[in-house]
């Protein structure tokens, strides 16, 4: 049977990314999909190809709702089980939607699937891979750091509502802290095959989130949920908590690069 993915991608602008980015889904191969693009606080292009394919279903937000509250827009209305992510500017490899469904339909235990990702330019030049670590069950790395690319996952959709989808109140890494609370529901993992193409562009070069203030105390409470549950070392963790917050000061003061940046290879 074929499998069915519901994919959302939230944009806040209509360009040729965007393009990009829908084509790269509609173009998926062996799967059944419903696209929902979620317009933040812009307008549909009705003249845009794509915009009519049956397979698309518009959600518009008239003012910014910011990413967690688009994204738990997309999720009240989504059809399938499997739910897809993709950014509107990043691009999922044909085979993506097939090979992560495959692995959630035959891995029950696991909640949550990425993938290994490339970076690509402006331009769609590709350049080095982020690495991730793969594997069937990478929860215990997670602790440590955020090692599931989010615009290159799937996830299930039953899993997402046992905890209250995204946090919508955080600001930012709202994306960490759904994969800690993801983590306690189920294994998560990451196929060893790059899948999803990560667009790297003058927009990311700031500073990115403070480290201090409520989103970091919501991680650390979800980073210590999960720890309990895996039955983690208590002294490794506090001491991994210590290097994690170390970094964060040292990449917002710009004394290391940002991590998509440390992750080359």
């Amino acid at each position: 049977m074929t499998s069915q993915v519901s994919v959302l991608l939230p944009t806040i602008s209509v360009d040729e990314w965007l393009d990009e980015a829908v084509w790269s889904i509609l173009n998926s191969a062996d799967v059944e999909i419903e696209l929902l693009v979620i317009f933040d606080g812009c307008q549909p292009d009705y003249s845009r190809d794509w915009i009519s394919d049956p397979r698309i279903r518009s959600i518009v937000h008239e003012q910014r709702v910011g990413l967690p509250a688009g994204l738990m827009s997309g999720l009240a209305q989504a059809k399938h089980e499997l739910i897809g992510r993709l950014d509107a500017d990043d691009i999922a490899e044909k085979h993506r939607l097939f090979k992560q469904a495959k692995f959630l339909q035959e891995n029950p235990n696991c909640v949550a699937v990425g993938s290994r990702v490339r970076i690509m330019d402006e331009r769609g030049v590709l350049g080095n891979e982020i690495r991730y670590p793969v594997g069937p069950d990478i929860r215990k790395e997670l602790i440590f750091q955020n090692v599931v690319p989010h615009p290159g996952s799937m996830f299930r959709k039953t899993a997402s509502a046992q905890i209250g989808g995204y946090d919508v109140t955080l600001k930012n890494m709202e994306d960490y802290d759904f994969w800690l609370r993801m983590a306690t529901e189920g294994e998560i993992a990451n196929l060893d095959e790059i899948l999803t193409f990560y667009r790297v562009h003058s927009g990311q070069m700031s500073r990115g989130a403070k480290p201090y203030g409520p989103y970091i105390n919501q991680v650390l409470a979800s980073k210590s949920k999960l720890a309990r549950v895996l039955n983690y070392s208590r002294m490794k963790f506090l001491f991994e908590q210590f290097i994690w917050l170390t970094v964060q000061y040292l990449r917002y003061f710009r004394i290391i690069k940002p991590g998509y940046k440390r992750k080359f290879r």
